[in-house]
């Protein structure tokens, strides 16, 4: 389990000072008043019942008797985390705490993430996109062990997401075509109107899929799985960037975007765009 941190205390007296109000009432008049507070995981949110924990308290000075309280705070925090996920039934929860190893295949450990996070820490909007992400995780590399994983073999997943994508397409209009075929044998209503063109995924869901990798590395990082998150690679990053497709250079045309934003950026020849420096004559 992933011990609770306590974040910077806050100085409360500094803060109502500043907006001109006045200090709060204390047994020792010398003493400065802090809040404490610790931000709950979103695995753990749905076992506490929270997102934060916080508490006011008092001390003289930052050292010694601040940060005894802030250890104090912690260790109540930490104890109620373990008594409440002993207490939790067997499901999403448990699943948290098994036993996962650097062998553990990316897929099986994509597979344990969206089980904790199902338990309500996320909203199913962001379960359903999780999920969408850890399809093609599992399918380009889901059965290479983490520790095995290279910042390579992930640039070639996120290169074999197009096609992979254009061969799901591919299976899924087959089928609906069929479908239409044997509704029309049958004498049954069908849809006479042709299909709509396929879509493929492109950069946009590239980069997300490397936000998703990013997450599930830096999870395993967090538990001690791994030692380092591999996906953080400088390349990894210039080279698959939200809304801006990979050109290749053996294409002989551009990209749609870049020709229409270079006809949009053109500029005529007029007498005000003439040089400011030249002479005439």
């Amino acid at each position: 389990m992933k011990g609770l941190k306590c974040d910077k205390p806050i100085d409360i007296d500094a803060a109502r000072k500043a907006k001109e109000l006045p200090r709060r009432k204390r047994d020792d008049p010398k003493s400065t008043a802090y809040e404490l507070r610790i931000r709950i995981p979103s695995e753990y949110q749905k076992a506490l019942g929270r997102k934060r924990i916080s508490r006011t308290v008092f001390a003289r000075n930052k050292k010694d008797e601040l940060r005894k309280k802030v250890l104090e705070f912690e260790e109540e925090a930490n104890a109620k985390l373990a008594s409440a996920l002993e207490s939790a039934p067997r499901g999403g929860l448990a699943v948290a705490s098994a036993n996962c190893t650097e062998r553990t295949p990316i897929g099986d450990y994509a597979d344990r993430f969206l089980s904790v996070r199902s338990s309500g820490s996320i909203s199913p909007y962001t379960l359903r996109k999780y999920t969408h992400k850890a399809k093609y995780v599992k399918a380009l590399m889901g059965g290479m062990p983490m520790r095995d994983i290279s910042a390579t073999d992930i640039e070639k997943c996120l290169l074999a997401i197009p096609r992979q994508s254009r061969e799901w397409a591919e299976a899924l209009r087959a089928d609906r075509e069929r479908n239409r075929a044997e509704r029309a044998m049958r004498g049954l209503k069908c849809e006479r109107t042709p299909f709509s063109q396929i879509c493929v995924a492109g950069c946009d869901l590239q980069y997300e899929v490397l936000k998703f990798i990013r997450m599930l590395l830096d999870d395993a990082v967090e538990r001690g799985i791994l030692e380092k998150n591999v996906a953080t690679a400088k390349f990894l990053s210039k080279s698959f960037r939200k809304g801006r497709p990979l050109i290749d250079p053996c294409r002989a045309t551009k990209p749609r975007r870049t020709s229409e934003a270079s006809r949009s950026f053109r500029c005529r020849p007029s007498r005000s765009h003439a040089c400011p420096f030249s002479r005439a004559g």
